[in-house]
Order: structure tokens, then C-alpha cells, then sequence
């Protein structure tokens, strides 16, 4: 993870940019514009009940499960309840995650694929952080910023990993650090480490994980993909281990 953010830092060089996610991630994870629908209480339900009928009243296999919980979260967001928010997240990171599948047949989140309901929850988080480092905030934004990266190490946990879902952890990890640089006072020490650990992870796509999934694309008898994504996957995690550690 970042390293947590303090107020001491310099509040005089911060800058903040609009959140911009590039069009080719756009489109890998929406497919075009969609309406999106959250799990809501229903009325006298608190949301701890929302989140019990959520999770134990409608038989939701594990993806369903997982991007329930992250519905909920999403939509605390847009409560601005931030903290209880952050704190189902933080416990949410800890659980195995599974992206198994397109569609949820949990009505509240028929609108979603596992990748948009992410893309929304980054966007949200960035957007927080945004905010939080405009109003100097530092704590604060560095808390957003640290959400960000852990939504990617989630996708990237993923014990049977598809070649999609490696390639939205790794959209994800670089929308994270390209946050990081954006928030971040360009000169100081945070955002040279944001800038090196984007550009250390786009390296580690482009040189050797990339070229190894077209490769086997454009070969006719190409190695099975759940092996190859199990692979890339392990190599990918080995790499990002490096580069937080300031190795690569």
C-alpha cells in the first residue's frame, strides 16, 4: 500500500486535477454509458440491515456476494457517509475476491459487470481524494488514495484470474497511481514515488505481460488461458511486490 499520507506534508504545492480516466479504459470496463442502480434500505432498515438481507436473503453466489458488498459501499460514498464507507471496504479487502461471470442476478446490481461497478467505486474514491487535497486534507486524500491501490490488489488477489480480470487490476493499480500523482505536489517526495510506480508498472506490463497475451492470442493452438492468466497473474503480483518495495 501507499504510504499513509500526513497533514504535515506541504499544503502549499498541492494541485488538483480533474479525474480523468483514459478513453481505452473507459471503454475496456463499460462498454458506453450505462445507468447504474445501488442496493438501498428499504424504509425503518438500517444499512448493516440492508447488508445482512443482501448477503444472506437471496442465495447470491460468491461474486454476487462480493460486488453486493461493494454496491453498498459505493452507495455510502454517494451518502457521504465516508467513513463507514472506508471501513466496509478496508474489511471488504480482506475477503477472497471472485469475478466469476458477467451478470448478477441480484436485481440491484443487474446493471452492472464486475469491472463497471469497480470503475465506479474508483471513480468515486478519486474523486474523494480530489476534494479531500483541494481542502487540505492530506490525511484524508492519502486514505482515498489508499483504497484506490487496495480495490486493484483485490482484483488482483483473485485466486483463478482471467486475462480480463488481470488487465482491470492492472488499469485499476495504474488509475491509483496516476492519482496519486495527480493529488500529490509533483516536486515532493510522494509524487515521485506516484510517478516511479506508474511508470514501473506500465514497464512491467508493456515489456512482459502484454506481449505474452497477444502472443498466444495470434497462435492458433495457444496455451490455455486460465493457465497462462494463472501465470501472468503470479508474475504480475511478483513484480508489483518489487516495485513497492522500490526494487524494479
Amino acid at each position: 500500500m501507499v504510504q499513509r499520507i500526513t497533514r504535515e506534508n506541504n499544503r502549499s504545492n498541492w494541485g488538483v486535477l480533474p479525474v480523468v480516466i483514459p478513453a481505452t479504459l473507459l471503454l475496456l470496463l463499460t462498454g458506453g454509458v450505462r445507468t447504474y442502480t445501488y442496493v438501498s434500505a428499504m424504509p425503518g432498515q438500517s444499512q448493516e440491515d440492508t447488508a445482512k438481507q443482501s448477503r444472506f436473503g437471496k442465495g447470491l453466489n460468491p461474486t454476487e456476494e462480493t460486488f453486493a458488498q461493494y454496491a453498498t459501499i459505493l452507495e455510502l460514498l454517494n451518502k457521504n457517509q465516508e467513513e463507514e464507507a472506508l471501513s466496509r471496504l478496508r474489511s471488504l479487502l480482506q475477503e477472497p475476491l471472485s469475478m466469476d461471470g458477467n451478470t448478477f442476478r441480484d436485481a440491484h446490481l443487474s446493471h452492472f459487470s464486475p469491472e463497471t461497478l469497480l470503475l465506479s467505486v474508483t471513480q468515486t474514491l478519486a474523486k474523494r481524494a480530489q476534494i479531500s487535497a483541494k481542502n487540505g486534507d492530506n490525511e484524508m486524500a492519502g486514505r482515498y488514495v489508499d483504497a484506490l491501490y487496495g480495490v486493484g490488489d483485490h482484483v488482483l488477489s483473485n485466486p483463478s484470474p482471467s486475462l480480463k480480470a488481470l488487465e482491470s487490476a492492472h488499469h485499476f493499480l495504474g488509475f491509483a497511481a496516476r492519482m496519486q500523482v495527480s493529488v500529490f505536489a509533483k516536486g515532493d517526495y510522494y509524487g515521485a514515488a506516484a510517478r516511479y510506480r506508474e511508470w514501473a508498472l506500465t514497464t512491467l506490463w508493456k515489456k512482459r505481460i502484454s506481449p505474452r497475451i497477444e502472443s498466444n492470442s495470434s497462435t492458433p493452438n495457444g496455451k490455455n488461458e486460465k493457465i497462462l492468466a494463472a501465470n501472468l497473474a503470479r508474475e504480475y503480483r511478483d513484480g508489483w511486490s518489487r516495485i513497492r518495495a522500490g526494487e524494479a
